[in-house]
């Protein structure tokens, strides 16, 4: 073996351009596996970080009827699931909020999530210092206690371990920090810290209130079938009890993993697959060169046999040269995959789940390790095999069987380029929808805007007037700023997905019953909200300064609402009541306004009603600033100017409103730009492939070119003949390529907006582009051909 070894060196140090080209190759395959991978991995591979994390899942109520599959839950419906269950040994409910809290040099908000009684129980995480809430934390009277995350500890109280049993200062109210949990901890994502959930089970909100998140840990004993099953024992048990709130509802439970990256899970899958193509394409090059080197190695393979080596033992040589290569395009692979994850990771959506635990580790390593030796399997063990069968009469006396092995190379070629239509049919799939998308109007104009998020402390505005005369403040006081030229407060940006969905009524239609009460998105707005961020009434009129606490109740409403429950009808003056608090009046329809989309540009506008600030006020809100020019500029004046109103609030970001937008598009962008990377990259290789197959031809063709042009075939007739059979291996590579994308459409369909997966336009088109590309590919080995001299052809035969 080290003698075969040291002649494989040998070997390669005589031979330094074909090495170069396919571990060059062979790099980049494996270099873009590898970044690829990494992605996989940290997403969906890799465990949550709990102890046993398969037993931990995740239940959300469901009205399949109605097509919600995950729903929120309401307070009694999961008692009720906590109380009656026998499969989880621990469930418990959370959900998020924020809070303020005197940091080192200013306040700080914290993001927060109240969780009940059992939730560190079903992480099955202990605390780093101090204990996790006990049931009397969660008692009602008791004194707040707060668990602070390892990071929030770190950038908040210097790590200072004698923080546990102290008292801070949450929203102007007391709370004892009882313990600090250990790094890498976060659940549920990003937030700072922990509150006790006080639940008091005689002052319950109503089953039609959803508005929790649940998760729970199943019994050693239990399974993931047997939980469903009984879950869904219990509602329908609850719709029988309870069928004017309940009517329809059923759990969806499913492995907390799963919940958590499942939505990301195809665009993944399509983009390892992707990157899958091009390290085929590139072995696809490399077998085809080590085949064209089998040829010329005839003799020396001859020679080993009739000296008594074996086949066996040929084989083996020519095997181990061709791993020995692969292992050198592997690294080369891993310094291309260190530099391709790092700018990867630039490409990296931040609303791309468990995103921050995504790194090269050894798993990585050893996928790539696998893939080099995969690699030099699939390039390698054929043409070793095919090289090792050798006539030893004719290799002896120099006659090259020069036609060994063309049907092969050619087939290789001709699956290089099925491989590169497919990839870019699929690119092209998805750069035609972020076009789609990025073309969608949102119904809004984001540009020269800020925004920032605004909270309330809940000891210190708890009265409506209070949080009614902040937010009017801080609309003057930011309009003031030189430069500004409006600004506005809103419960929910667009974009951001709906944080309020309320019920209403029409006044002069039949009382809607439980089970049938419409609902809209909601959101509380400011009067120049409308005007800054370039919304506009449709019909009607917008809120003005006079829409107070002590107006007659108004509300607006989007065209999405109007077309739906005023179908045949102006609603502008018409009375709806929202069901906003206990006893809600009637409001009367002032104005309707353009659609706008509150959650993905891929979904259409749905229902919402808009109701001044000052006659639903809220503790939180969004601030939107239109500025005269560069909003980034005005951004240090917009801050100064929020801080002035109330120093003792904690500073939210102040960003420019288009990058919130951008953000929206943020996966999609990165699916188009990776894939039609390696769509682009693919077509390289399979045309360097195709190039390489075509002048291998036209080396070995000399002679029977020079015949033919002695017999006067004229140099366009010869361009024309290698021409034409390169064109004929790209017309069936790409005739297989769209048999292969139209089988993988369904991989796709759930990415696209806008565009059939098996739209004849793109395919056609994409098939013009990979036949003209291989025409420019055939037309340098074909000019060759062209020039070859009849005389010094047939001189050389």
């Amino acid at each position: 073996m080290l003698s075969d070894l040291r002649f494989a060196l040998r070997t390669f140090r005589k031979n330094p351009g074909f090495v170069a080209v396919a571990v060059l190759t062979l790099a980049l395959g494996i270099g873009a596996n590898t970044a690829i991978f990494s992605v996989v991995n940290g997403v969906l591979l890799r465990p949550l970080p709990f102890p046993q994390p398969d037993r931990i899942m995740a239940l959300w109520q469901n009205d399949l009827a109605d097509g919600v599959v995950k729903n929120t839950v309401s307070m009694p419906n999961f008692l009720d699931w906590h109380d009656q269950n026998g499969v989880f040994e621990a469930m418990a409910t959370y959900q998020f909020g924020a809070v303020t809290i005197a940091g080192p040099s200013s306040p700080v908000r914290l993001r927060t999530a109240t969780v009940s009684d059992g939730f560190f129980d079903v992480m099955g995480v202990a605390p780093a210092i101090g204990r996790v809430f006990r049931p009397d934390d969660h008692r009602p009277g008791a004194a707040p206690a707060l668990v602070l995350s390892r990071g929030a500890w770190q950038a908040n109280f210097g790590s200072d371990p004698s923080i546990v049993g102290r008292e801070v200062r949450l929203d102007g109210e007391s709370a004892t920090v009882v313990g600090v949990m250990p790094a890498g901890f976060t659940f549920p994502h990003g937030v700072d810290a922990w509150r006790a959930l006080v639940i008091d089970r005689a002052k319950m909100p109503g089953r039609g209130m959803v508005y929790l998140q649940v998760v729970g840990r199943l019994k050693p004993d239990a399974t993931l079938v047997g939980a469903r099953a009984e879950m869904s024992a219990i509602a329908k048990r609850l719709e029988q009890e309870y069928p004017n709130a309940n009517p329809g509802v059923g759990v969806t439970v499913l492995p907390l993993q799963e919940d958590e990256v499942g939505y990301v899970r195809p665009a993944l899958l399509v983009l390892a697959g992707a990157v899958g193509f091009v390290l085929l394409i590139a072995c696809g090059n490399i077998a085809n060169l080590l085949l064209a080197r089998g040829v010329t190695r005839q003799r020396e393979v001859a020679l080993r046999s009739a000296l008594g080596a074996g086949r066996g033992r040929v084989v083996r040589q020519l095997l181990l040269e061709n791993l020995l290569l692969a292992a050198l395009g592997g690294m080369a692979g891993i310094l291309v995959g260190m530099w391709s994850f790092e700018a990867l990771r630039a490409l990296l959506p931040g609303n791309l789940p468990r995103v921050g635990e995504i790194r090269l580790d050894g798993w990585v390593l050893t996928y790539t390790f696998a893939s080099v030796l995969v690699a030099g399997l699939i390039f390698g063990l054929l043409p070793a095999l095919r090289a090792a069968r050798v006539d030893l009469t004719d290799a002896l006396r120099e006659r090259v069987t020069t036609g060994t092995g063309r049907r092969l190379r050619n087939g290789l070629v001709v699956a290089e380029m099925a491989l590169a239509m497919t990839l870019l049919v699929g690119a092209g799939l998805l750069v035609t929808t972020f076009a789609k998308l990025q073309a969608v109007d949102p119904g809004f104009d984001a540009a020269h805007v800020l925004s920032s998020s605004i909270a309330l402390p809940a000891g210190l505005y708890a009265e409506p007037a209070r949080q009614v005369a902040y937010f009017d403040r801080l609309v003057a006081d930011v309009s003031a700023v030189p430069g500004v030229e409006s600004a506005g407060v809103t419960t929910t940006l667009p974009l951001q997905g709906s944080e309020l969905d309320l019920t209403f009524a029409i006044e002069g239609l039949p009382e809607p019953t439980p089970d049938n009460t419409p609902n809209a998105n909601f959101d509380a707005v400011t009067p120049d909200y409308f005007h800054t961020i370039r919304m506009h009434a449709v019909a009607g009129r917008l809120f003005t300064a006079s829409d107070d606490a002590q107006a007659p109740p108004v509300v607006a409403i989007d065209e999405a609402l109007a077309q739906r429950y005023f179908p045949k009808e102006n609603p502008v003056g018409r009375r709806m009541r929202v069901d906003l608090g206990d006893n809600p009046p009637f409001r009367e329809v002032v104005g309707v306004v353009n659609d706008i989309h509150h959650a993905e540009l891929g979904t259409p506008p749905v229902p919402t009603m808009y109701v001044p600030t000052a006659q639903a006020p809220f503790r939180f809100g969004q601030l939107v600033v239109r500025t005269a020019g560069d909003p980034a500029a005005l951004a240090g004046s917009v801050r100064s100017a929020i801080q002035r109103v109330d120093p003792a609030l904690a500073q939210g970001t102040v960003q420019p409103f288009a990058r919130i937008v951008s953000a929206s598009v943020a996966q999609p962008r990165f699916r188009s730009l990776l894939v039609g990377g390696f769509a682009v990259l693919a077509l390289v290789l399979a045309m360097i492939g195709l190039a390489g197959v075509l002048s291998y031809s036209v080396s070995q063709r000399t002679n029977e070119i020079g015949i033919r042009m002695a017999l006067g075939a004229r140099p366009t007739e010869i361009l024309r003949l290698v021409v034409g059979e390169g064109l004929a291996l790209a017309v069936a590579g790409t005739m297989l390529g769209v048999a292969g994308a139209v089988a993988l459409s369904g991989a796709l369909s759930s990415l696209l907006f806008g565009v059939s997966a098996v739209d004849p336009r793109i395919y056609a088109a994409l098939a013009v582009v990979l036949t003209l590309v291989a025409v420019l590919a055939s037309y340098i080995p074909a000019r060759r051909a062209a020039r070859v001299d009849p005389m010094a052809a047939l001189r050389t035969n």
